[in-house]
């Protein structure tokens, strides 16, 4: 009986070991429950957590958070960054009338996500966008040429970490050292994104235009850490670590990194074979391998995949390579595609099998989906349709209400066939494998599957690629 209560004791402790307790007290309450979430954009994999607001306003969740995971609290619209690990026991306290100036934590660590709040209150609480960070990131990219905007970035990255090194007396030393590396692959990010989206910009209004790029600008990837484990779990770490490895593997393929071609493919996980650090390897192979299973194909890949599933790498990794791969396998060319039955704008049922003997381009889009838009609008001033009779486009949207639907489509191009998926979450979306807007396919007159990532309109050969694939599938 002593060894079974023992047993017990010892379980019940590595229970509360393993989860965390997030308690609080929110005065003048605006909704009936709080949300932790957290997503990781590389790795895409998301986190969520709720729990109820009692009438009093308190609230209490226990789970098993991620180990060095910063979520992001929210109630009644309103928004935090919390940090919370396993064994932690903390309590909040706010008004939500007040949301950002009365956060304030206890228990354990509370130090932490009191700096959290006060970083919140001086960098990204504001209106003003040149004070607010996030607003001024996208305001900046607008506005500014490619070396001041770099200055910029350096210049709010050192005052982000004088910020920090204030609290520093009252931080663990290694919540203080991944704070600042996460403030220093921040700023990887934002130079990285200069260019897309100063280009996405460009495509939404003609004031926006795009700047001559220096050959060099990229440059500063090269000073980027490969190899650092300790670094894994920082955000905008793991990306900067892609990005430099694109960078080293467009030195030898200039050309292909907007639309990498198998050859490029395999040398970016050459590189990636190389390092040092297995673990950056690891997450680092299995995005590339998701990547490519996922746009180009099983065949490009299967050989690359093996060797993936064959190694040292973790389970949990290897896992989710596999379920990529089975999906994958849905999509291999002459895989018959999913027949969907959708309304169209005025009403009528329309069934994918109803268009057998045309080659179909399906474009799934959305409203909210601002890369989506700039697609449409470019079909529009361009006036480009199919090439010949033989093609049809048909444009699915993931917009969850029928009218914003509507209205979107018939501003941005109306005279196409648009047909309503309902949602992100539908049977139409899991069947295509929808994880991401814009997302493109190409059937052939058979029902099969020609291609799971044709060219979008905007890379200005779609029809010549369509051209191209009526010609191989008509000569077999």
């Amino acid at each position: 009986m002593y060894k079974i209560a023992s047993l017990l004791c010892c379980l019940a402790s590595l229970t509360q070991a393993q989860t965390a307790t997030f308690t609080g007290q929110i005065k003048n309450a605006a909704a009936d429950s709080i949300f932790l979430s957290h997503y990781d954009m590389l790795l895409n994999e998301e986190i969520f957590e709720g729990a109820p607001v009692d009438p009093s306003g308190k609230f209490k969740l226990i789970f098993s958070p991620k180990a060095n995971t910063r979520y992001q609290f929210e109630h009644g619209g309103e928004v935090t960054d919390v940090w919370i690990e396993a064994g932690d026991s903390l309590h909040l306290m706010l008004d939500f009338k007040q949301f950002d100036e009365s956060l304030t934590y206890s228990g354990t660590s509370a130090p932490f996500n009191n700096y959290l709040a006060a970083y919140y209150l001086k960098f990204l609480d504001h209106e003003d966008t040149e004070l607010n960070l996030r607003m001024a990131f996208q305001f900046k990219i607008q506005k500014l040429d490619p070396w001041p905007f770099m200055a910029w970035v350096d210049s709010v990255t050192q005052a982000q970490l004088t910020f920090l090194a204030s609290w520093q007396e009252s931080l663990p030393a290694r919540l203080y050292t991944l704070e600042s590396g996460k403030i220093t692959f921040n700023a990887y990010y934002q130079k990285i994104m200069y260019k897309p989206l100063r280009g996405f910009f460009a495509q939404q209004s003609k004031k926006n235009k795009e700047p001559n790029y220096p050959v060099n600008l990229e440059d500063f990837l090269l000073e980027a850490p490969l190899n650092r484990d300790e670094l894994v779990s920082i955000d905008n770490y793991l990306m900067t670590c892609h990005w430099k490895i694109l960078r080293i593997v467009s030195d030898v393929y200039p050309a292909e990194a907007a639309k990498p071609s198998r050859d490029f493919g395999l040398k970016y996980l050459q590189v990636v074979d190389s390092l040092s650090s297995r673990t950056v390897a690891h997450h680092l192979g299995k995005y590339w391998l998701t990547t490519g299973l996922e746009r180009s194909g099983v065949e490009d890949y299967e050989a690359a995949l093996q060797k993936y599933l064959n190694s040292d790498a973790p389970e949990s990794l290897k896992n989710e390579l596999n379920q990529t791969y089975s999906k994958a396998l849905s999509f291999k060319v002459g895989a018959p595609a999913f027949d969907f039955e959708l309304v169209d704008l005025n009403g009528k049922k329309v069934r994918l099998s109803s268009l057998k003997g045309k080659y179909v381009y399906l474009d799934f889009w959305a409203s909210w989906c601002g890369p989506c838009l700039a697609e449409l609008q470019y079909m529009r001033k361009n006036n480009l349709k199919a090439p010949d009779s033989n093609f049809v486009f048909v444009y699915i949207s993931l917009d969850e209400a029928e009218e914003t639907w509507r209205k979107s489509a018939a501003k941005h191009l109306p005279t196409a066939t648009h047909l309503w998926g309902k949602g992100m979450n539908t049977e139409v979306a899991k069947a295509y494998g929808i994880n991401g807007l814009p997302s493109y396919f190409l059937i052939a007159p058979d029902g099969g599957f020609i291609s799971s990532d044709p060219p979008r309109p905007s890379s200005g050969k779609l029809n010549h690629y369509l051209l191209g694939e009526k010609r191989k599938f008509e000569s077999k």
